[in-house]
This record gives structure tokens, C-alpha cells and sequence, in this order.
């Protein structure tokens, strides 16, 4: 791939990453109770969408695995989060 194709890539990339974060930021004016519900499913839709339009040279393993471990991450990540914001609370 040439040095064009990878720049192409790098912008396209880059656009799918601002998209997504302007729908998080329309999210973030949703109810509270909406809002957590609604941007894990963004999160877990983005995950998988990205993954496997990313090229086999980035992910060369199974990108259904792939995914999964990453929307397993996040759960985690926001398991830790918020046990830490309840451990401050107290």
C-alpha cells in the first residue's frame, strides 16, 4: 500500500472516531438513566463495526475474538469505574 492509501485510511479512520464521538456528545444530553444504557450499546456497535472494517495487517487474528475482548474490557473497565465511585461515596 502506498504512502496515499495509508493517509486515505488514516482520514476515513479518523472520520468514523469523530462521528462516534459526536454521537456520545448527543447522547450526553439524554436522562441519566437513558444515557448509561444508550452509549454502552454505541460502544459495543462501534467496537464491532470497527474492528472488522480495520485491515487483516492491524488485527491478523480472529476479529470476532478480537471485539469480544474488547467489549469485554470496557464492561470491565466500567465495572472498576463505578465500584470506585461507590468506594468514594462511602
Amino acid at each position: 500500500m502506498d504512502a496515499t492509501g495509508i493517509l486515505l485510511l488514516v482520514v476515513v479512520y479518523s472520520l468514523y472516531v469523530l462521528f462516534f464521538a459526536l454521537v456520545i456528545k448527543i447522547t450526553l444530553t439524554l436522562k441519566r438513566e437513558d444515557r448509561n444504557r444508550i452509549i454502552d450499546l454505541l460502544f459495543i456497535g462501534f467496537t464491532i463495526y470497527f474492528t472488522h472494517v480495520l485491515p487483516k495487517e492491524v488485527i491478523p487474528y480472529d476479529r470476532i475474538a478480537f471485539s469480544g475482548f474488547l467489549i469485554f474490557a470496557y464492561g470491565f473497565t466500567m465495572l472498576l469505574y463505578r465500584k470506585f465511585k461507590e468506594g468514594v461515596a462511602e
